[in-house]
């Protein structure tokens, strides 16, 4: 089960990427997303390393993973 703080992290790192990447996941993980997301949540993300897990939790990168390796990759 994906922790809701996981899916703010989520989403916050696709509100810095570009849309047309982000449409690329299908409406409907994106709408579990921004239903699911803790919004009382604060992150420590920082823009510049992402992938740093002391910025976001292993959950939130395997995540992006799993996007890239469906979605993002050719």
């Amino acid at each position: 089960m994906i922790s809701s703080n996981t899916y703010k992290e989520v989403y916050e790192i696709l509100s810095y990427m570009n849309k047309i990447t982000v449409m690329k996941i299908p409406t409907e993980i994106l709408q579990t997303i921004k239903k699911k997301k803790n919004n009382n949540y604060i992150t420590k993300i920082d823009k510049r390393d992402i992938f740093n897990e002391n910025n976001v939790n292993r959950e939130t990168i395997d995540l992006l993973c799993y996007f890239y390796k469906h979605y993002w990759s050719n």
